[in-house]
């Protein structure tokens, strides 16, 4: 019971210290697959697999989308389960910057390292009214033990594994699962790296 108390005053601060650091910085969840059109946004789209440890309390990792010239920063989490996932953003230029690494509380840990996409060249453009595929990629989390001076150690080890192309299929898989998305444009910014494979 007190086991239980604790680890709810732990969440319930721990959201509150989440919501002051994410307050102006556009993290948000994907586009709900019954959500209408929103005429006035762009959205960034691909595939973002998370593998390994996931569920319970797993640490998460994401990739952070910058806008060029303003602090509006989105954070697109790596996900079990769903194959694509579709992001609303403001219309402006962009790139993937960073790799973020989150509690499962939604608290920045372990800080940020700078990421380059093998897929996609610098910035790009999202206008509204389009859906702009930025890759597939894949990370996994994983779990190690050391013995330490107090006992046994127990760490996650981030990293994204992965990165490949397949607009294609994933704008099949887009048009499917997002029937009232069906208006927007589809941009492919991805021009370098692998095709993805069968």
């Amino acid at each position: 019971m007190q086991h239980a108390k604790i680890c709810s005053l732990i969440r319930l601060l721990s959201s509150f210290l989440f919501l002051g650091a994410m307050a102006g910085c556009g993290a948000m969840p994907p586009v709900d697959k019954s959500a209408p059109l929103n005429r006035s946004t762009g959205h960034v789209f691909g595939s973002f697999k998370l593998q390994g440890i996931t569920g319970g309390c797993a640490l998460r990792i994401g990739l952070a989308l910058k806008r060029t010239g303003s602090s509006d920063e989105y954070v697109i989490e790596f996900q079990g389960g769903e194959p694509v996932a579709v992001f609303e953003v403001r219309p402006g230029r962009y790139e993937i910057a960073q790799v973020v690494f989150k509690t499962c509380e939604g608290i920045e840990s372990g800080g940020r390292k700078e990421f380059r996409s093998v897929l996609v060249a610098g910035e790009f453009d999202v206008p509204a009214m389009t859906a702009v595929y930025i890759g597939n990629y894949e990370a996994r989390v994983g779990a190690a033990t050391a013995p330490s001076g107090l006992g046994t150690t127990f760490t996650q080890r981030w990293r994204v594994t992965s990165a490949c192309r397949d607009f294609d299929g994933i704008s099949n898989r887009f048009a499917t699962d997002w029937p009232k998305l069906a208006e927007l444009r589809k941009i492919d910014v991805t021009r370098l790296g692998p095709l993805c494979g069968p």
